[in-house]
């Protein structure tokens, strides 16, 4: 399923303890941002941070990662846009831990600039 619609895209849920992949996007601006906040930490000094990819997804080869940026896991509110990037193209977002094995729960919105 690819979403595109208006400023906000979706609100997601994450529970994971390694890496998740997020469902596909697209959006004509090429402009994707990400607001996360944590609800659950298993172990914060293990996991005091998740890291979120914009990945371009592309058939019959391997997709392409593109920038990384770190959200903190500290109960706050914390927002991140990706530079411009290719709006006929679709893409997905990967939520890592950085200490595989420990449970990480929040909640955010993908959106558009």
């Amino acid at each position: 399923m690819v979403l595109a619609a208006g400023r906000r895209l979706f609100d997601y849920r994450v529970s994971f303890d390694s890496t998740l992949r997020g469902r596909d996007m697209r959006t004509p601006s090429g402009n994707f941002c990400n607001r996360y906040r944590a609800d659950y930490v298993q172990n914060r000094a293990a996991t005091p941070y998740i890291l979120v990819t914009l990945i371009k997804n592309r058939a019959l080869r391997p997709d392409v990662r593109l920038e990384t940026h770190r959200f903190s896991n500290n109960g706050k509110v914390h927002s991140f846009c990706w530079p411009h990037h290719d709006g006929s193209a679709t893409y997905h977002f990967e939520y890592r831990v950085p200490n595989v094995g420990y449970d990480v729960k929040g909640h955010g919105t993908v959106y558009r600039r």
